[in-house]
């Protein structure tokens, strides 16, 4: 039995491959993508997962290894940083110009943007300068932060419109999965330290659905909204976009 302190990830991980809303795009007969997330997937109910580590290592694993093998903290934290640059891009790019197949699918995206590391300036180039310290009233890291949600932004918009471009109908989620966190007094959090860390971004677009949307909508309860509204009420197969920034 896993207790409190536990750090044994094996029933995460179970619960991440074996999750409810996988299960009922499938049983539907969605094909299901993909990306080579922060903890890897192995899920065999993905039909494809793209920008993936070489022998499609988990992220977790590579980690362990560079700790092991390269002792130098400097060199190791450069190549992890490349590593991030290549793997976020890499999510970017495949996404918008993703070749929507012609069964039913459902595409998962869940990429660290615009969260630390800061690698992207607001033209997506790489930036070599890190700051170790991310305390939010200083001014490096304040634009560190601006210059890759600059970023963030426009290939959000750049995204969304390839999908809509190629099929006006695909249903899109944009969420994320908090706010912000710098300089959080996680023991002791003030009002407003709640209020910002748990301050989540959600938009969802559902083509001539919006009707049927409630007003007031938690992120833990989109799917099954999204499921009755199109599986249960309407019984339609449509292409269904998740962007989790």
């Amino acid at each position: 039995m896993q207790g409190e302190n536990s750090d044994d990830m094996r029933l995460t991980q179970k619960l991440w491959n074996e999750n409810k809303v996988m299960q009922v795009f499938q049983a539907n007969g969605y094909e299901i993508y993909s990306f080579h997330g922060r903890n890897g997937s192995s899920s065999d109910m993905v039909t494809a997962n793209f920008c993936t580590l070489p022998f499609n290592y988990s992220l977790d694993f590579v980690r362990a290894l560079s700790d092991f093998y390269i002792p130098i903290s400097s060199i190791r934290e450069k190549v992890g940083l490349d590593t991030h640059f290549r793997t976020v891009s890499c999510v970017l790019e495949t996404t918008k110009d993703f070749e929507e197949p012609n069964n039913p699918f459902y595409m998962h995206m869940h990429i660290r943007l615009p969260h630390q590391p800061f690698v992207f300036d607001a033209e997506g180039n790489r930036v070599s300068e890190q700051h170790r310290e991310f305390h939010r009233f200083d001014e490096r890291v304040k634009d560190a932060y601006l210059q890759q949600t600059l970023f963030t932004n426009s290939k959000t918009i750049e995204i969304i419109d390839s999908i809509q471009q190629k099929d006006p109908s695909t249903v899109i989620i944009l969420m994320s999965d908090h706010a912000g966190r710098f300089d959080i007094d996680w023991e002791n959090p003030s009002e407003i330290d709640l209020y910002r860390g748990l301050n989540n971004l959600m938009t969802v677009y559902f083509p001539e659905k919006e009707s049927l949307i409630p007003e007031h909508i938690s992120t833990v309860n989109v799917f099954r909204i999204f499921f009755n509204i199109y599986l249960v009420i309407f019984v339609w197969h449509i292409p269904f976009f998740f962007l989790f920034l």
